[in-house]
């Protein structure tokens, strides 16, 4: 990345980090987005997880709170990108699982 672009990238980092601790910069082989293939192993292992926590809870609520678990880090990534100058490309996002 071009020195000149590494700054507003070090803000959005800062940003996210100040909205939610959790919003680390993270690299590994288990991280959404990088196929489709991969994705759906890493849904499907993330599902079994919440079903083996809450087997009581039921279809519904393991439906939304994977949904849930999935689409906060974009949610929070956009909001601290609105006033940085970032250009985010949600897109290209891997998320750890």
């Amino acid at each position: 990345m071009p020195a000149d672009q590494t700054e507003p990238y070090q803000q959005l980092i800062d940003r996210a980090q100040r909205l939610h601790a959790a919003l680390q910069p993270h690299r590994g082989k288990d991280m959404l987005g990088q196929s489709d293939e991969l994705d759906h192993v890493l849904l499907e292992s993330l599902l079994a997880q919440l079903q083996r926590a809450h087997p009581a809870a039921g279809r519904r609520y393991w439906s939304a709170r994977l949904w849930q678990l999935v689409t906060w880090q974009a949610v929070y990534l956009s909001v601290a990108a609105s006033d940085t100058g970032v250009e985010l490309t949600l897109g290209k996002l891997l998320q750890a699982v």
